[in-house]
């Protein structure tokens, strides 16, 4: 199977930790104002809103006036991540973007219940619970959009008539939880070192009442937006699923919130691929 350099170089990061017995146990935790190697460049700066220099100009215009939180249109919250510190699964992490955490566990590949096998490969069972509007509402069809939005990246075929569970649990809920949920489980993915084909990172936008574009909205902003979208995107490129609530109102608008996640969750995959590594350094420096 041909892997994705990036995914082998990232996991056969964590092949070293877990191969090391000083390393089990050992916390990572990163953020965005701690690791000074990562580009904190404003997302304005790589985004494409526009057709030309009227689209920049008329963007620029609309994000002066600004978030509640201080945030520029453009802008992701802080992002936060711990790994490997439930001992009773195969891999875990915790996620907090901004005010909105999300904790993993993954727990496979493991037997699965004979009624339920796949001669061909593994099943990706997604277990959602927490403190979430979203979640309490109805957890089936999130469990089936997170599902779909992990399983295309698993090398399943490694593992016939096995399980891969991913379990997620909202802790808090401040917005951009769909795409907190799937940057968590991805890193406890490639924590419990996993197969994967490429690494999935996701991020949300919102539309306002001014029809402003902006970045990693909160549950405020959400609801006040007239749409918000959640896009999942491999590292090799291209889109693995997309949940919005309301309607864009025509292609362009669409495809431009599409450009701004598909920017914003590289920078995401980028922080966890660091925050992953200098777990690996600092256990090896103990």
């Amino acid at each position: 199977m041909k892997l994705d350099y990036l995914v082998f170089a990232w996991a056969a990061t964590v092949l070293v930790e877990k191969a090391n017995p000083r390393a089990q146990r050992s916390h990572s935790d990163a953020s965005f104002t701690n690791l000074s190697d990562v580009d904190l460049t404003s997302m304005k700066d790589s985004v494409d809103l526009g057709d030309g220099a009227d689209g920049l100009r008329e963007y620029e215009q609309k994000r002066a006036a600004g978030r509640r939180d201080g945030r520029e249109a453009s802008e992701l919250r802080a992002l936060k991540v711990e790994q490997d510190f439930l001992e009773q699964c195969d891999g875990s992490s915790r996620l907090a973007c901004g005010g909105t955490v999300v904790m993993a566990a993954v727990y496979g590949p493991i037997e699965c219940p004979l009624k339920a096998q796949l001669s061909d490969r593994a099943i990706v069972r997604v277990d959602v619970k927490g403190a979430s509007s979203t979640v309490s509402r109805s957890s089936k069809w999130l469990e089936k959009y997170f599902r779909e939005s992990f399983e295309p990246v698993i090398a399943t075929g490694m593992f016939p008539r096995s399980a891969i569970v991913i379990a997620l649990q909202v802790m808090q809920d401040d917005g951009s939880v769909l795409a907190t949920g799937i940057n968590a489980g991805m890193m406890a993915l490639v924590d419990a070192v996993v197969p994967l084909r490429s690494i999935v990172c996701a991020s949300s936008v919102a539309m306002n009442s001014n029809h402003t574009l902006v970045l990693d909205p909160t549950q405020a902003e959400q609801g006040e937006a007239v749409v918000h979208a959640t896009f999942a995107f491999e590292s090799g490129g291209g889109l693995v699923s997309c949940k919005t609530w309301g309607f864009f109102e025509d292609e362009r608008s669409f495809s431009n919130a599409a450009s701004i996640a598909e920017q914003a969750a590289g920078k995401v995959q980028a922080f966890l691929q660091i925050a992953s590594n200098r777990k690996v350094n600092e256990s090896h420096s103990i």
